[in-house]
């Protein structure tokens, strides 16, 4: 055995008659450095000291007060004798003694260390490698913590090293009502740790002014801890920090479908994921970084990767290209599909998981693509990613493929490397493009497929699809693929120039869609190709294929056969007969006659309508101000007959010859100082004389 080894092991244990330094110095009352110096020049001549493991220890006999001193091990046996009566469990006494063991061995360790705290950290570093920490129960310990149980234990012994249960130590120790508010407090989530609900405890107590009160006694929060730990669930305190999610995650017992009846090619799980690098994609402004996602179709039997499509958006149109792929190279349809609950993979899964709108197609027309090729659609478990198998299958794809790429950022904070933003940056042209990673993708599935272990019983994923491959096989041809795989979108209006669909027109110059002008279609769109898109009827049945119509105008040939294309549309429309022979046939009394009978016809009957009632008498009377107004009329009738009068006079005397003077009309003008000005009659008389009138008169 090397020296260095041989140091570290423990010798035999001092015998009963010798103590410690520190036992002894306390036994008679010196300091340590006192009781030192006694053992260099008194003890350790006449072979009452001895210096071991560099520590001292003194034989009982160097002085009579150390005769009757009760020695560590006496006082040990006799504190495990009250545990055991105050009822300590046994597990509780061994893990105590093996406390002890390592407090103790520390006297009987030899080092290489000079001083005390380097002497404790090599010793502990020896007790984890022996063993002996877990043995005791101490998953680490510290040189610090280790000096802390050495003091406590030349204090109070075993006892004080003994585990007391929370219902020996605590439970006692806290109150009912503060307790249920501890739980009151903890239970509120959020993450909140136990010294916080610990502190709102003792903090409602101070306020309120309840440390007298037994039902609110609230030890210490070791104490607490350790009651919240034992008389709580695991279950419920992951649910209380950690959420609902976690819960389902960490403790609710997963149901795992048993998939050897299975066979391979019968059932497939569908699902996207972002690739965890950087790559670039050629944008308006030239290139640009973007994270490519991958949406992809795995055979649950054998774990093989069937259909993928990678591009920088994952939608119903990935989703729709990549299951065409699947079943062309599968060369089967799947008898059922796991997928997503998210939009777009109910939106080619069928809405019958979700409610309807009013600008949504008609399941019982149109039905899905998964619906018309006869495919049953599982959709996962929200918020549940062990609820589809191809969850397991991307570990592969992060571990084998996004781990090589030169931009990688990984899937959480703490895998990102730190200047992968300004590399990728700066190095834009070293990234790979999308049709570079689509080949590099192809390059890992090869390998992938061919792996021993990642499909079943040993086999590899391409092994186990052949192996178990479906005895029934639903055969497709591509051109069916073509049409069902296509998204349904509608109703649509033909127009003048064709159907409108995401600013193209398809179909303007086709005759079979011009005939369709003002109905409205439905059309089947390729999730990839938008050359062309197949116009459909309401019950899915395709009617024609229309082209996208792009006109550039450079080739002559092309405008001449647009313009002749417009022509034989005219000529179809002008086949039918316009004439006028009805309006010069019939007159317009005719014309108006008629149109009076459809009018009446479109009336309610006048025998249906109710009766109506009898008119009521009714007697106006007239106000005294209508009366005045009358007067005022007849007034100002009499005042232009006497102007007339007077005009009538003065061409009477012009026409006798005399002439009047500029003197003399405003003679008859002015009126003369000595006449007396004419009174005004006011409304109140001329009421009273109209009265009068008619009470003679009559009315």
């Amino acid at each position: 055995m090397a020296e260095p080894a041989r140091k570290l092991l423990y010798s035999e244990p001092p015998a009963a008659d010798w103590i410690s330094l520190d036992d002894a110095a306390s036994r008679l009352g010196c300091s340590r450095r006192t009781m030192r110096r006694y053992c260099v020049e008194k003890y350790a001549a006449i072979g009452l000291a001895e210096k071991f493991g560099g520590e001292w220890r003194i034989h009982r006999r160097a002085d009579s007060r150390l005769v009757n001193f009760e020695t560590r091990e006496g006082r040990d046996r006799r504190q495990i004798g009250e545990l055991r009566a105050a009822g300590l469990g046994d597990r509780a006494i061994r893990l105590a003694e093996r406390t002890r063991d390592i407090v103790v061995g520390v006297e009987r360790f030899g080092g290489r260390s000079v001083t005390q705290a380097a002497r404790l950290g090599e010793y502990v570093i020896h007790l984890g490698a022996t063993g002996q920490l877990r043995r005791a129960g101490i998953k680490k310990l510290k040189a610090d913590t280790l000096r802390k149980l050495i003091a406590k234990y030349d204090a109070g012994g075993i006892a004080a090293l003994a585990r007391r249960p929370y219902a020996k130590r605590g439970e006692g120790a806290i109150g009912a009502s503060a307790w249920a508010f501890f739980q009151n407090v903890k239970g509120v989530g959020h993450r909140l740790s136990a010294q916080d609900a610990f502190d709102q405890v003792r903090g409602y107590i101070i306020e309120r002014k309840l440390a007298g009160d037994s039902d609110w006694a609230w030890p210490a929060l070791r104490t607490v801890q350790q009651r919240w730990r034992q008389s709580t669930p695991l279950a419920a305190r992951i649910a209380i920090d950690e959420g609902q999610r976690k819960l389902r995650a960490k403790a609710i017992p997963k149901v795992e479908r048993d998939r050897s009846h299975v066979a391979a090619g019968e059932a497939l799980t569908g699902d996207v994921r972002t690739l965890d690098f950087f790559a670039r994609a050629l944008g308006d402004r030239g290139w640009r970084r973007v994270r490519l996602k991958l949406t992809a179709w795995a055979c649950d039997r054998s774990g093989m990767f069937l259909g993928s499509y990678i591009g920088e958006l994952a939608n119903s149109d990935t989703i729709l290209a990549s299951f065409k792929r699947t079943c062309l190279d599968a060369e089967t349809v799947p008898v059922e599909v796991t997928i997503d609950n998210g939009r777009d993979y109910k939106s080619v899964g069928g809405p019958h998981r979700r409610k309807r709108k009013w600008n949504e197609f008609d399941t019982e027309r149109v039905e899905s693509a998964f619906e018309r090729l006869g495919v049953l659609v599982h959709y996962a478990e929200p918020h549940s990613p062990w609820a589809k198998k191809i969850e397991s299958l991307f570990r592969p794809v992060k571990s084998g493929f996004d781990r090589f790429m030169l931009a990688y950022v990984g899937g959480k904070p703490e895998e990102k490397p730190w200047d992968v933003e300004r590399w990728s940056r700066v190095n834009l042209m070293q990234l790979p493009t999308v049709e570079d990673v689509r080949e590099q993708f192809a390059l890992f599935l090869d390998a992938h497929h061919e792996t021993p272990g990642r499909g079943i019983e040993g086999l590899s994923p391409r092994q186990a699809f052949e192996q178990f491959y479906t005895t029934e096989p639903r055969r497709i041809t591509r051109e069916t693929l073509d049409v069902v795989c296509c998204k349904i979108i509608g109703p649509l209006k033909v127009g003048r120039d064709g159907i409108r669909y995401q600013r193209e027109f398809y179909g303007g110059f086709d005759e079979a869609v011009w005939r369709m002008q003002g109905e409205k279609v439905w059309i089947a769109v390729d999730p990839i190709e938008r050359e062309t898109v197949t116009v459909c009827r309401g019950d899915g049945a395709p009617i024609c294929v229309a082209r996208a119509r792009r006109m550039i105008g450079q080739d002559s040939q092309e405008l001449r056969e647009a313009i002749a294309t417009q022509r034989r549309f005219a000529r179809i429309a002008n086949q039918y007969p316009q004439a006028r022979d009805y309006l010069l046939k019939t007159p317009y009394q005719q014309i108006a006659h008629r149109r009076k009978l459809a009018a009446q016809a479109r009336q309610i009957p006048d025998a249906t309508l109710p009766k109506r009632e009898a008119p009521q008498t009714v007697r106006v009377v007239r106000p005294d101000i209508a009366a005045a107004v009358e007067d005022m009329k007849r007034a100002a009738g009499g005042e232009a007959i006497r102007k007339l009068a007077s005009m009538n006079a003065g061409a009477e005397a012009l026409n006798s010859g005399y002439t009047a003077t500029l003197q003399d009309l405003n003679k008859k003008t002015r009126p003369l100082e000595s006449e007396q000005p004419v009174r005004r009659v006011t409304l109140e008389e001329l009421n009273a004389k109209t009265r009068k009138t008619e009470e003679r008169d009559g009315p």
